[in-house]
C-alpha cells in the first residue's frame, strides 16, 4: 500500500482555503467597520485587521497542508479505497467517481438534516430538549457578496473537519488502537463536543447529537471515499447558513442562495455530460 506523503493536493486545499477566507474577509468589511471600537486610531484599528486576518489565514492554510497530506498518508494504508478518489482527482478533476461521490454526498446530507430535525422534534416533545428559534434578522445581507459568507463558511469547515476527523481522524485511531468502531467513535465525539458551545439545553445534547452524526459521516467514509463527507458536509453547512438567502423575497438572494446549495452538483452535472459524450461516441462506432 502506498503511504507516502502527497503534498500536491494538499497544496491545492490549502492555497483555495486561504484564498477563500482573504475574499471573504474582504466581503465583510461592512461588519468590520462596525465593529471598530474608538480606543484606537482608525488607520491603526485596519492595520491590526489586516495583519491579524492574513496571519490567521495563513496559519489555517497550513494547519489544512498538515492534515490533507497526513491524513491522506495515513488512508493510503488503512482504508485505500477511501481515498483513492483523490488520485482519480488528480487525473480527472470531476470524473465518474467523483460524480457518484456528489450524489452520495448529497444522500448523506439529506439523511443528516432529516434525521436531525426528527431527533430535534422527539427530544423536544419528549425530553425537553430546548432550542432557540432564529431571528429572521441576518447579518449577511450586510456584506458585498452575501452569497460568499455561505459558500466560505461551507468549503472551509467540509474540508478542514472532514480531513481532521475523518480522512486522518478515523485512519489515526485505527492504525494504533485497530478497533473500527473506537476509529468511528473517537474522532466523531470530539468532533461533536467541540461544536458544544451551540446554544442548546441540556447542553450535552449537542455532542450526543453530532457524535451520532459523526459516526453516520465515518460510516460513508469507510463506505464510501472521503469526497463523499466533504460534499455532504459543504451542503449540510451551505443549507443552513443561506436560510436567510433562501428566505428572501429578492429573487437575487434567493437565487444565489440555490446555487450555493446545489454548487455541490457540479461533479454530477459534469458527470452526466462526460456519460452524453461517451454515449453519442460509441453510437458513431
Amino acid at each position: 500500500k502506498d503511504s507516502s506523503i502527497k503534498l500536491k493536493f494538499a497544496w491545492i486545499m490549502a492555497i483555495s482555503l486561504f484564498a477563500l477566507i482573504l475574499a471573504e474577509s474582504a466581503n465583510s468589511i461592512p461588519l468590520i467597520k462596525f465593529a471598530y471600537y474608538t480606543e484606537i486610531g482608525y488607520g491603526t484599528f485596519w492595520e491590526m485587521t489586516l495583519i491579524v486576518t492574513i496571519i490567521a489565514s495563513i496559519m489555517y492554510g497550513i494547519y489544512v497542508l498538515f492534515v490533507a497530506a497526513s491524513g491522506e498518508s495515513l488512508a493510503q494504508e488503512i482504508y485505500p479505497r477511501s481515498v483513492g478518489i483523490l488520485d482519480k482527482m488528480r487525473e480527472k478533476l470531476f470524473g465518474k467517481e467523483m460524480a457518484w461521490s456528489s450524489f452520495h454526498g448529497y444522500w448523506l446530507a439529506a439523511i443528516s438534516l432529516g434525521g436531525q430535525a426528527l431527533l430535534y422534534f422527539a427530544a423536544s416533545k419528549y425530553f425537553d430538549v430546548w432550542y432557540p428559534a432564529d431571528s429572521p434578522v441576518s447579518s449577511v445581507f450586510d456584506m458585498y457578496l452575501p452569497f460568499l459568507f455561505p459558500l466560505t463558511i461551507g468549503l472551509v469547515a467540509a474540508i478542514s473537519e472532514e480531513f481532521t476527523f475523518r480522512l486522518f481522524g478515523i485512519s489515526f485511531v485505527k492504525k494504533y488502537f485497530k478497533y473500527t468502531w473506537l476509529a468511528l467513535l473517537i474522532p466523531a465525539a470530539i468532533w461533536a463536543f467541540a461544536h458544544s458551545n451551540y446554544p442548546v439545553f441540556p447542553v450535552w445534547f449537542r455532542g450526543v447529537e453530532l457524535t451520532l452524526g459523526g459516526l453516520l459521516f465515518g460510516y460513508f467514509f469507510i463506505r464510501y471515499n472521503i469526497m463523499t463527507c466533504v460534499i455532504a458536509h459543504y451542503v449540510i453547512n451551505a443549507v443552513l447558513v443561506s436560510i436567510p438567502l433562501l428566505r428572501s423575497d429578492n429573487k437575487y438572494y434567493l437565487v444565489s442562495g440555490l446555487i450555493i446549495v446545489g454548487m455541490g452538483l457540479i461533479p454530477v452535472i459534469f458527470g452526466l455530460i462526460g456519460s452524453m459524450k461517451k454515449r453519442r461516441e460509441l453510437e458513431i462506432i
